[in-house]
Formats: structure tokens, C-alpha cells, sequence
């Protein structure tokens, strides 16, 4: 990414995805200021949706929006995105087939 963001005028932009307990700790936050810096990149969060058959979980809106702080305390450019489409499993590319008996 950074010999790419080298030798283009684009803007890098990084999707996170925000899963309770596994990258949404105040630590993962600061390695992802430092990665943003770096590559001069601007944020997309994330909040994961509930797969079912998967243990992740969602994490709460208070912990997104503090995450999302964080990037934007140190002159990240965020976005925090809530998805429409969890009740099918739609949102975020996690469309997913349901076997129905």
C-alpha cells in the first residue's frame, strides 16, 4: 500500500470491520491511527453483523462511536457506517444462504 500510495494521487482508503472483543479494543485503535498516518489513508468502520453459525458479536454503538472518536481525535477522516439489512444477513457482503426445513 505504501509503495502504491507512492505513486498515486489516489486516496487509500482502509474498511474496518469492528468485532466485539476480537479488534475493538482502545489498543486496536491506536494501531489503526498509526496505519491511517502513515498511509495517509482515510477510515471506513465497520460494525460487524451477527452470522449465524459464527461467535462473533456485534459491538455495542457506545463502542463504536468511542473507536470512532479515537480516529477522529487524531485528524483520521472516519466514517462510522450502520447497515440496513440485518434481518436477512444482507449488510456488509454477508449476504448468506438459509437452509429452511
Amino acid at each position: 500500500m505504501e509503495t502504491w500510495q507512492a505513486s498515486s494521487k489516489h486516496k487509500i482508503t482502509l474498511e474496518y470491520i469492528l468485532i466485539s472483543g476480537v479488534n475493538n479494543a482502545p489498543q486496536h485503535a491506536q494501531e489503526l491511527v498509526s496505519l491511517a498516518q502513515r498511509l495517509r489513508a482515510k477510515v471506513n468502520l465497520i460494525p460487524y453483523n451477527p452470522v449465524q453459525g459464527l461467535d462473533w458479536q456485534r459491538p455495542s454503538e457506545d463502542a463504536c462511536r468511542s473507536f470512532c472518536r479515537t480516529l477522529l481525535s487524531h485528524h483520521i477522516p472516519t466514517t462510522l457506517r450502520y447497515e440496513k439489512g440485518l434481518d436477512i444477513n444482507a449488510a456488509c457482503g454477508q449476504l448468506r444462504l438459509r437452509h429452511t426445513s
